[in-house]
């Protein structure tokens, strides 16, 4: 598994490998991880007992590229399939060791739109020469979603290298609370006894959190008392800060920062909607736990978002603030509509992307890849 960054750091991307990492284990394979040694981590560690390795970062992705094109050229022996978890530049390492030595490579595509990697990769004359590298030598391109599957057949990439294997969730973890439990555990969560919407995920433009706030005032107006809380870190942080002090917003709307995965999940069981308003996604785990937790989701109108959220069945998607407007004050003013949403939410996720059911179809594209070869690690 190759992937640009690891634990201590969590993505999305990092956070849906973490979690195939043991049901993938348990149906027989044999995965390590192999990623970028970052300050203050050791070269090697276990993560839910699967081998962690971090070689050499140095200041750029060219150092990366180079360590770890050494590791598995220098450990060959070790290692029958490489699964790339990025398009990005460090897959260039993994697509060149398996084409060095004739190793079969599957390359994991995590979003579409036009800011992803397939639409810059096009977008330049370096990029199409990469590309057309990439097509010619990874044997399986894995698309979490329809979009990025016929993003990837424009591309030129034939029908038969892609293989349709979305993103998952442990829905044994993320469970719907009892109602009769919810009180207790928002009061301990420091929550108001409001109707109160939730986002987690990074704090980046494309998410769009400054409109979201914006319309808020506009939210309290029709639902008095409405409370959005935002869990999560990143650059945009300050700015939104500001922007909530600006519209004198303290404390209905509340930045607590990043999360811990447990108090993610209780923050999803305490809540009564889920908003996500982003401009572009693959398909966001944030998504898929807030569903499996039983969360209604409020989400914008992309091609990601509609391969999951049928609009009015097992959530709500808008075009545009005045929508998002009208489709978060409908969730927060008709909780028993909400929770209807929120349990064919839940079904949704069990029936198609529960995470033992994604490592069931990753495990079946490595054998197909392999056959006949014996099976060591991945």
């Amino acid at each position: 598994m190759l992937i640009p960054s690891f634990r201590p750091l969590l993505g999305g991307a990092e956070r849906q490998l973490e979690g195939l990492l043991s049901p993938l284990t348990r149906l027989g394979v044999n995965p390590f991880v192999l990623t970028r040694r970052v300050p203050g981590t050791a070269p090697r560690a276990t993560v839910k007992g699967v081998p962690v390795i971090r070689t050499w970062a140095g200041t750029s992705s060219v150092c990366f590229l180079a360590s770890s094109f050494a590791y598995l050229v220098r450990h060959s022996t070790e290692w029958d399939l490489i699964h790339v978890h990025t398009l990005d530049s460090p897959s260039l390492s993994g697509v060149a060791a398996g084409h060095l030595l004739g190793k079969p490579i599957i390359a994991k595509v995590t979003r579409s739109g036009s800011t992803a990697v397939l639409h810059r990769l096009q977008s330049s004359l370096a990029g199409r020469v990469r590309l057309r590298y990439l097509r010619s030598n990874i044997q399986r391109f894995v698309a979490i979603s329809p979009a990025i599957e016929k993003e990837l057949l424009a591309c030129g990439v034939a029908q038969h290298q892609v293989a349709e294997i979305p993103n998952g969730v442990d829905t044994d973890r993320y469970v719907p609370l009892a109602r009769s439990r919810r009180a207790g555990l928002r009061k301990e969560l420091g929550l108001r006894d409001v109707p109160t919407a939730l986002y987690s995920g990074r704090l980046i433009p494309r998410k769009r959190l400054d409109s979201l706030i914006s319309i808020w005032p506009a939210i309290r107006r029709s639902v008095p008392g409405a409370a959005l809380v935002i869990a999560g870190e990143g650059p945009e942080r300050g700015a939104l800060e500001a922007h909530v002090q600006d519209l004198d917003l303290i404390p209905h709307v509340r930045i607590l920062g990043e999360l811990g995965t447990d108090q993610v999940r209780e923050m999803l069981q305490a809540a009564d909607c889920f908003v996500l308003p982003s401009t572009s996604e693959g398909l966001s785990n944030a998504l898929l736990e807030a569903m499996s937790a039983g969360l209604a989701p409020v989400v914008s109108s992309i091609p990601s978002h509609r391969a999951v959220v049928n609009s009015g069945h097992n959530g709500l998607v808008f075009e545009g603030p005045v929508s998002l407007t009208k489709q978060v004050v409908r969730c927060l003013s008709e909780p028993q509509f909400a929770r209807d949403l929120g349990t064919r939410a839940r079904a949704t996720i069990v029936e198609r992307f529960s995470i033992s059911d994604v490592a069931l179809q990753l495990a079946s594209l490595y054998r197909s890849l392999l056959s006949p070869r014996e099976e060591s690690v991945y």
